[in-house]
């Protein structure tokens, strides 16, 4: 589709029934009458009219073409409600079917417009992508702003851990929030404190229990 510099009437005077193509219009090749760039698109106005196109809206953002009822609308992905908009999206809180079947490292994963997914949340950093939780933190839900510390007893040695039924300390070992690893002597965060390791000496440190 190229956009129209003009948009002619069909009158037998159009020099004087000229009309300047509003934006987010594009035409057909062929046709001189516009038609409105589809929603999730706007129109490409750094080059020049005649090469212009419907492009896809870009990271972190939405775009609902104007129409005869609605005003042209662009703006911010609402990351800050857990939504995250990486391509396409024409609603700043877009919805999505099928959560739960979107998978890593597909086009559709890096296509998506929704609810921040399980494993992941929205930042503002990330210009509207999914921002993968980091080792230490796990998310079981959608719509995250943040991650949640793994729990005592646990560990979360990897990303965007959703689930930590398969993460359960090993008995003889002990761990406080947010551990990476277990089998080490001692685990040490951040700010070098000792917050998991082996069962200190004259302890008891069974298995799937907080120690």
């Amino acid at each position: 589709m190229t956009a129209a510099v003009t948009c002619e009437s069909q009158t037998s005077s159009p020099a004087t029934n000229k009309l300047l193509c509003e934006t987010d219009k594009v035409t057909e090749k062929g046709t001189i009458f516009p038609k409105f760039c589809p929603s999730g698109t706007y129109t490409d106005t750094t080059s020049s009219p005649k090469n212009a196109k419907c492009l896809p809206c870009e990271k972190g953002k939405w775009c609902y073409p104007k129409d005869d009822t609605i005003d042209n609308t662009r703006g911010d992905c609402d990351n800050d409600k857990g939504y995250v908009c990486q391509k396409g999206a024409f609603s700043s809180r877009p919805l999505y079917e099928d959560v739960a079947g979107v998978r890593r490292a597909t086009a559709e994963f890096l296509t998506y417009n929704g609810p921040a997914l399980p494993g992941y949340h929205s930042d503002q950093s990330t210009k509207g992508q999914n921002k993968a939780c980091q080792p230490g933190y796990f998310m079981p839900g959608i719509y995250a702003t943040d991650c949640i510390k793994c729990y005592k007893g646990r560990y979360c040695d990897r990303e965007s851990i959703t689930d930590l039924k398969d993460f359960s300390l090993k008995s003889g070992y002990w761990g406080e929030e947010g551990l990476t690893k277990y089998d080490s002597d001692e685990v040490l965060d951040g700010s070098n404190n000792i917050i998991g390791g082996k069962c200190p000496l004259y302890r008891h440190c069974p298995q799937n229990l907080p120690h």
